[in-house]
Parts: C-alpha cells; structure tokens; sequence
C-alpha cells in the first residue's frame, strides 16, 4: 500500500501545497497584490549633477577670492577669546612674543 508521507497532524503535504497555491492564486485574483505601492525611482541625471557640481565649486572660488583679497588689501578687526575644554589636563603653552615693526 503507497501511502504519502503524513505530518503529525494528519496533513500530506501535498495538502499543504495545494492550500498554500490556491491562497497564492486567490490573491492574485482579487487585486491585493496590485493594490499595493510601487518602488518607483528616479534614476538620477550625471550631467545635472556634474552641472550642480561645477556652480557650487564656482561660488566657492568667488568666495575665496573675495576673502583673499580681504585679506590682503583690507584692515580686520579680531577678537581672541580663550575656550577651556573639559578633557584638557595641562594649560595651554604661552604665546611666542610679539615682533617687533
């Protein structure tokens, strides 16, 4: 006598394929799975971006510029404020001397 094997439940387990096919299959038929979102991407543009790149690389050159040029022809004012830092265990070491003009 050829019997399929059984689980201890009872159940062959061709019957628990068949179950599991036929929910597959009525699932499919009634529309939940196409009801669900789609992933949709964009798949982002090289060239736009190299573009991006390029403006901003141009706007910090400009800014430098300005800075330099700051630096070099105009008169600044600067005020030192001295931080302590909690995991610092030794004074900072004293400032070089000034130089004379």
């Amino acid at each position: 006598m050829a019997s399929s094997p059984v689980d201890r439940n009872g159940f062959s387990r061709f019957g628990i394929v068949l179950v599991f096919v036929v929910g597959a299959v009525f699932g499919l038929l009634s529309g939940e799975l196409a009801r669900l979102p789609r992933a949709e991407a964009q798949i982002p543009d090289p060239a736009i971006q190299r573009n991006q790149s390029v403006k901003l690389a141009e706007e910090t050159n400009r800014l430098l510029r300005d800075m330099l040029s700051t630096l070099r022809t105009g008169t600044l004012k600067v005020q030192v404020v001295e931080t302590v830092k909690a995991t610092r265990t030794t004074p900072p070491p004293p400032a070089p001397p000034a130089r004379p003009r």
